[in-house]
């Protein structure tokens, strides 16, 4: 699988992490320099009690995944998601996760 990841703690350059909230698209199952598919892109405050737009887009044509953030882009990947990564499956499921390890923060999705 893919993650779209939204992160808001700097868990340090090993994990492909920027200092700041950031944006990266990488692999579920390798979550080291060679599964991320994108580098991290820095985005605003992410934890500030408001709702922040996200928007996700698939190009069928040009194989794109990508996602952004209140309008900037936090990653976007070209490849054969189907074959690379879904193992040959054209119907994925989708879910989503939050997590804050030692920390604290509100975390919430509305559709």
């Amino acid at each position: 699988g893919v993650v779209l990841e939204m992160d808001t703690w700097d868990n340090g350059v090993g994990f492909g992490d920027v200092a700041g909230d950031h944006g990266q698209i990488w692999d579920s199952d390798n979550q080291t320099a060679t599964g991320f598919l994108t580098s991290s892109i820095a985005l605003a405050n992410l934890e500030n009690s408001a709702w922040h737009t996200v928007v996700i887009n698939w190009n069928a044509t040009t194989l794109t995944l990508s996602f952004t953030v209140d309008g900037v882009t936090a990653g976007s990947y070209t490849g054969d998601l189907v074959s690379n990564y879904f193992g040959g499956a054209s119907k994925v499921f989708f879910g989503y996760t939050a997590s804050t390890g030692g920390s604290k923060n509100d975390q919430r999705i509305r559709f």
